[in-house]
């Protein structure tokens, strides 16, 4: 693996996946918010894809998945559920199943009905959404991943990540009616709070994805300003100043990121 996909995880929310599923978090006191809530998907249910990733993976893996399952049939304790929930998401997750893991991840935000627990379910969804090539498994990630957000923005409307991430989801899958729609959102962000390194690496990504190299570097350029040793805007600016032609900048920046 190779350092720029390393930062492109960390970026993703993995490292903070692994610190939650790794961790009890008791239920917030804003249980009451979300008992009404219903995560199930309108048209695309997680069955499809449970089946299909279990017939794919290894023998002593599908074991640990059914006794968790079974496990999970038998646990009426909202703790002791969560527990093994979190065993799932975290199994799936190693298994390379985001998009089943988020499933899981969504159960337990159900169960503690936290900011926290959605803006990890929404993550999830959206590491799912940005790995996915089935069609499908995208429109359930999106759908997913964008109820997460809304709820933990419900919870925490003062967040920017929440709103960053909702963004991203939108960018990463736009509408069919409003294209723009993930693209505005960054932008608007932006302008409510120009100094946010983590919406300006957004926009240098995608600046640099759609060739806007100018606007790509400008963005990546303050964010040295207000953090100069951010590994991720430096792996960013060595490649941007590599498409631009700037061959002494895309040096001394490939130099920075490889150390």
């Amino acid at each position: 693996m190779t350092k720029k996909q390393i930062l492109a995880i960390i970026f993703s929310g993995i490292l903070f996946l692994g610190l939650y599923f790794g961790t009890d978090i008791r239920a917030s006191k804003q249980a009451s918010i979300n008992k009404t809530r219903n995560l199930e998907s309108k048209g695309i249910a997680i069955d499809p894809f449970l089946k299909l990733a279990k017939e794919q993976i290894e023998p002593s893996k599908l074991t640990f998945i059914e006794l968790s399952e079974e496990k999970l049939k038998g646990v009426s304790d909202t703790q002791t559920r969560i527990v093994v929930l979190k065993d799932l998401a975290s199994a799936w997750y190693k298994y390379e199943q985001p998009a089943i893991s988020g499933y899981y991840a969504a159960e337990i935000a159900k169960l503690e009905s936290s900011e926290n627990a959605w803006s990890i379910a929404g993550t999830t969804f959206l590491i799912g959404l940005q790995n996915a090539k089935d069609q499908l498994k995208r429109a359930y990630c999106t759908e997913q991943g964008v109820k997460s957000f809304e709820n933990a923005i419900s919870l925490n409307p003062e967040n920017i990540n929440h709103k960053l991430n909702l963004a991203l989801i939108y960018v990463e899958n736009a509408p069919k009616d409003t294209p723009m729609k993930g693209i505005l959102m960054l932008l608007d962000l932006n302008k409510k709070h120009p100094d946010n390194v983590s919406t300006l690496l957004a926009l240098g990504r995608l600046g640099l994805k759609t060739n806007q190299l100018e606007k790509a570097i400008a963005r990546l350029e303050k964010v040295m300003a207000l953090d100069s040793e951010n590994s991720i805007a430096i792996c960013l600016l060595a490649e941007a100043y590599g498409k631009f032609g700037n061959k002494e900048k895309a040096s001394e920046f490939s130099r920075k990121c490889s150390r």
